[in-house]
């Protein structure tokens, strides 16, 4: 029997208006790709309303689970689900590298039926999402209660905007080794000044909310003038290097150690009374005494000073350690 002209006709209008939404969509979101959250929320949206699904999301890897970041429809209830990708069909779609397709959960082996009974997903269609060449980081999936809810269409569709987010994802990556990038001393690779600056006064806002101490150090390398002068400045570099990274065993997880310029560094000590600041920091003094002995200045927030004021207050306890012979901490007043 022939086929129906109209009815092709009417499929491949229909077909050209679909890839015209999402190129469409596509071209909006590449626009705004950094914010990785309102990309997901767009797509799962989208996807939602070109498949007629009942329900999007946006499942990203995070070890050996599989974690619901974004959702659409009856999706949106269960953003923040974490669910192992052993036995899932996710799971499946995320080693294989494959699209998976399913007709009916309750007899697809590779589904999780207890699963998919809690998000309502008896039929699914799972897309990975590659970025970096083969590396997948996630899957986007759409899903009905109903069985064999989803054919060719509804797979064109999701892989287009699969790949959108793919692109999306390797962007805001990129955006956030940038940003890292630009707050990191290139050779000591601790915090540097831009960093500090960003922190320090965000730290003060924290500690007044909660009621809770900060106290704050400035340390000095001692005659690390005369260091490079000796040994030249390749050594001085090495010497740097390798404070820095002994500092980092010496201090809390939560403290942060900056390069505020050439052979001086900040400590900011959050939670931190003085009595408890100075064994820190001392800790970070015997760490590297026998590379190079170091000058520090501790100041305790008083709860209302500026940051300057504070900063200026351990600027002079430093200066009063170099004064009285270096290697030493001293209180600000």
């Amino acid at each position: 029997m022939p086929s129906d002209p109209g009815a092709n006709s009417a499929s491949a209008a229909d077909d050209l208006e679909l890839l015209s939404e999402i190129v469409a969509t596509h071209e909006a979101l590449s626009t705004s790709a950094f914010d990785l959250e309102a990309v997901m929320t767009e797509i799962v949206t989208q996807s939602c309303r070109l498949t007629r699904a009942e329900g999007s999301v946006v499942e990203l890897v995070d070890g050996r689970d599989l974690v619901y970041r974004a959702g659409s429809g009856t999706g949106e209830a269960h953003v923040g689900l974490r669910l192992s990708m052993d036995g899932s069909l996710s799971g499946h779609s995320v080693r294989t590298g494959e699209i998976a397709i399913c007709d009916d959960a309750e007899t697809d082996e590779r589904a999780n039926g207890e699963a998919a009974l809690t998000v309502g997903a008896r039929s699914m269609i799972v897309v990975p999402m590659r970025h970096h060449g083969d590396e997948i980081s996630g899957v986007l999936k759409v899903f009905s209660a109903e069985p064999n809810a989803f054919g060719e269409r509804e797979l064109r569709v999701l892989q287009m905007l699969a790949s959108t987010l793919g692109a999306a994802i390797q962007r805001a990556e990129l955006l956030e080794r940038l940003l890292d990038e630009a707050k990191t001393d290139p050779l000591t690779g601790l915090s540097n000044r831009r960093a500090w600056d960003e922190e320090a006064p965000l730290e003060l806002d924290r500690a007044a909310r909660a009621g809770a101490p900060v106290s704050l150090a400035i340390i000095d390398i001692d005659t690390f003038k005369a260091y490079n002068d000796e040994h030249g400045h390749d050594a001085g570099d090495r010497l740097l290097v390798h404070c820095a990274s002994r500092w980092n065993f010496a201090v809390r997880s939560v403290d942060l150690v900056a390069r505020l310029g050439g052979e001086e560094f900040g400590v900011l000590l959050p939670a931190c009374g003085l009595d408890d600041a100075v064994e820190v920091v001392e800790r970070m003094r015997e760490a590297t005494h026998d590379l190079r002995t170091i000058s520090v200045g501790v100041a305790q927030w008083d709860g209302t000073e500026e940051l300057a004021d504070l900063i200026h207050r351990a600027d002079q306890a430093l200066l009063q350690a170099k004064d009285a012979g270096r290697d030493r901490i001293v209180r600000a007043a």
